[in-house]
């Protein structure tokens, strides 16, 4: 049985859960990197930035969570900054008609309203 460090365990309690994980093999690299002259505080920082992507992005408890042992490995991607993708939402022409107040006009095709409202200024 391994005796994780306290401060390991609260590592592996923030990082984000999946199958196929194995604790041991993530604490081998999480002590080389402490060895490398890394700060728990680095790691831990690095942690929060990767769960909050992972949440943002829709990967909680799926596959495409990095396995910890890479995460923690020589490759550092607890350094990474993890940004948050933003997705732009384009509106629809009926939103953008809602909004304007832009109702057809009496015997004007699909095709000319598409128009008018895809010309339409706010």
């Amino acid at each position: 049985m391994i005796n994780y460090t306290d401060e390991f365990n609260l590592l592996w309690a923030e990082y984000p859960k999946r199958t196929g994980n194995p604790k041991a093999a993530a604490y081998s690299q999480y002590k080389a990197r402490i060895k490398a002259g890394y700060k728990d505080s680095d790691i831990i920082e690095g942690t929060k930035r990767y769960k909050q992507f992972c949440i943002a992005t829709g990967k909680m408890g799926t596959e495409f969570i990095m396995q910890a042992k890479k995460f923690y490995g020589r490759d550092e991607w607890f350094l990474e900054d993890w940004e948050i993708p933003t997705i732009e939402v384009k509106e629809s022409l009926s939103d953008k008609a809602n909004r304007l107040n832009i109702q057809p006009n009496r015997g004007e095709s699909q095709q000319a309203y598409d128009n008018r409202v895809r010309a339409a200024r706010g």
